[in-house]
């Protein structure tokens, strides 16, 4: 988290809101898309330039809960 510049409240939003895709290898991809960012906003935890910040977040869970590793997306993340 340190090297990427994200913060600790981002993560607890991005496990909170964000959408899960199994990744077939005993972990969880966890992401902040656009639909998880609006439903954010409707709750009013976050606003504005925030939302930015947030979307495209993504975090790496495995089975037993500990998050692996965490990053922004550049680019589509590729589902199996």
């Amino acid at each position: 988290m340190q090297q990427r510049g994200i913060a600790r409240s981002a993560i607890d939003y991005l496990l909170e809101f964000g959408r899960e895709h199994h990744d077939h290898h005993g972990a969880v991809v966890v992401m902040l898309d656009r639909a998880a960012t609006e439903r954010i906003a409707r709750t009013g935890a976050a606003r504005g330039s925030h939302l930015d910040t947030l979307r495209g977040l993504y975090a790496v869970v495995m089975s037993d809960g500990r998050v692996c590793t965490v990053g922004h997306r550049t680019r589509r993340l590729r589902r199996a």
